[in-house]
């Protein structure tokens, strides 16, 4: 058992390790080079020169919510303020027929290298918000994981150092404002379970997971219809007939959402039928099928740039097998009723709930494009390290699970080595007179 003191090392030593290989992230790859990074910055930039949001004909990526380049286009302004260069958008003619490859999509040379402050600025804002996202996790970790917080912080260190989370917090994208909705929504569950929500906050948690989806990122649906469900267990035989007005509450304050926004109304509209309904010719292929399994799997774990370099693949298929040995034996006890759980039933039946529908949505992703990515999963992050963490304390006898925590925290690092030296370092971190020889 942990001391009071020995935790607090640990938590701080958890925090400044992720701070610093994120920030090694941020500065090891190139600028632009994370996943559609100039097209989230661009959205952000023209929101602090002008005030405008781009359309959907000028910018794929407008089809997203507003709020996360509304927020990075405060600083972005601060800077436009004081210098327009430093937030100018600079770049080399794109190879974007190297995406996937482990080849730099923009050739940078000595003579057309700028420094873009801008992109770094905003590179560490996600990266507090990254920050942002481990503290909600943890505060819900600890409240699920009772008495026994080696579980919570093992856990935190899962999700704090999984080199493709850190790599996402450390590049410009909408991820990060999503993943803090998807930690928030946890943190809600954890209270659910372990102090209870009065009336009104269940009616205002509710609201929160219905329209944080629509505010954030539409990969919270999963996160959002798992409180919802675990809520409407928890309300049903207390509150039956608050439960129902509630829900035509609800109805009601979507379509009128929907009437007084009807561009807003239509863009989420053709998201949601572009995931849940749409269907690729060739996503029953078996090999389909395999090649989306590897991605899905490469992606959550380590898989940088525009999915160009990647973890060895015998490291992947390591990580991948102990995570579901350790959830398996989780749902094993839970479905067994193991009586170590002990009161822990319902709050892990509902932790399977948001890593289970979280899960499936990336698989249902799958099947109606070629992009889906285990980095979807990041909202559900902390569900998902619990599972894992405390199906490895049943396989473990009790002598060896003050060891979990430290040998997570090694694989974790040894994870992102490997990434660094087998990946960024031989791609992108080399003299640009030798890339392009």
């Amino acid at each position: 058992m942990l001391t009071e003191a020995s935790q607090r090392r640990w938590l701080i030593s958890l925090g400044l390790l992720y701070l610093a290989l994120a920030s090694g992230y941020s500065l090891l790859l190139p600028q632009w080079e994370g996943m559609d990074e100039p097209a989230h910055y661009l959205l952000a930039l023209n929101l602090a020169r002008v005030g405008v949001f781009s359309s959907r004909e000028n910018n794929y990526e407008a089809i997203q919510p507003q709020a996360y380049y509304r927020l990075a286009s405060v600083p972005l302004r601060w800077l436009f303020l004081r210098d327009p260069q430093t937030v100018a958008y600079v770049r080399p003619e794109p190879s974007y027929r190297n995406a996937t490859h482990p080849i730099p999509i923009f050739p940078w040379t000595d003579q057309n290298f700028q420094w873009v402050p801008g992109l770094y600025l905003l590179r560490g804002l996600n990266i507090l918000l990254g920050l942002g996202v481990l503290g909600l996790n943890f505060a819900a970790l600890r409240r699920l994981a009772g008495p026994d917080q080696e579980i919570a912080l093992a856990a935190l260190g899962l999700a704090a150092l999984t080199p493709q989370f850190l790599h996402t917090a450390a590049t410009v994208n909408n991820d990060g404002l999503g993943n803090l909705a998807g930690a928030f929504l946890f943190w809600l569950l954890s209270l659910l379970h372990t102090h209870g929500l009065r009336p009104m906050e269940m009616a205002l948690a509710a609201l929160a997971a219905l329209l944080l989806p629509f505010a954030t990122k539409l990969t919270l649906l999963p996160i959002s219809a798992a409180f919802l469900l675990a809520l409407i267990l928890r309300v049903r035989s207390r509150y039956p007939e608050r439960l129902l007005r509630f829900g035509a509450l609800a109805i009601a304050g979507l379509l009128a959402l929907g009437l007084l926004f009807p561009d807003l109304a239509d863009l989420l509209w053709r998201n949601i039928t572009l995931r849940f309904v749409s269907v690729l010719d060739q996503s029953g292929q078996p090999g389909y099928i395999w090649r989306m399994a590897r991605q899905v799997a490469w992606s959550y774990w380590g898989k940088a740039g525009w999915l160009a370099v990647g973890l060895p693949g015998w490291a992947v298929v390591a990580l991948t097998g102990l995570a579901f040995t350790g959830a398996g034996r989780q749902l094993l006890a839970l479905l067994i009723k193991d009586p170590r759980l002990g009161g822990e039933t319902a709050a892990y039946r509902d932790v399977w709930l948001v890593a289970g529908l979280s899960l499936a949505a990336v698989a249902r992703n799958a099947l109606s494009t070629l992009f889906s990515q285990g980095r979807f999963l990041f909202p559900a992050i902390g569900a998902v390290s619990l599972l894992v963490i405390r199906g490895w304390h049943f396989w473990i006898p009790p002598a060896g699970r003050p060891w979990v925590l430290p040998m997570v925290v090694a694989i974790m690092l040894l994870a992102n080595l490997l990434l660094w030296i087998g990946g960024l370092l031989p791609v992108y971190y080399q003299p640009f007179d030798v890339w392009f020889q």
